[in-house]
């Protein structure tokens, strides 16, 4: 009911706070994004997967680097270089959401 709606709204909130804070780069989302990272890995198996991925990408020792106050400042000092993500991961990302539309239109028929 209307708690459940509650619990949706704040959870949305949070998620959106957290999803603007890894634009930016801000140190402090690295622990809430890991917290429900953790959480979406008692999905198994595909979710466990790919939020295991992302914990990796939160705290391998690359991140910590990028989640610094003075890399913002480099990513200032050098707007011509821009990140373009490997091909190997825009596939995964592609059949993992094929086969999520898959799964989902297979539980709903």
């Amino acid at each position: 009911g209307i708690g459940l709606g509650i619990f949706m709204v704040l959870f949305s909130a949070l998620a959106i706070a957290i999803a603007v804070g890894l634009r930016r780069l801000s140190p402090w989302v690295r622990i809430p994004a890991g917290i429900i990272c953790g959480l979406g890995c008692i999905h198994v198996p595909i979710w466990t997967i790919i939020n295991g991925i992302i914990l990796y990408a939160l705290f391998n020792p690359k991140a910590k680097t990028v989640f610094k106050p003075y890399y913002k400042e480099v990513v200032a000092m050098t707007p011509d270089i821009k990140y373009t993500s490997p091909r190997w991961i825009v596939v995964t990302l592609i059949i993992v959401i094929l086969i999520a539309v898959v799964a989902i239109t297979y539980a709903l028929v």
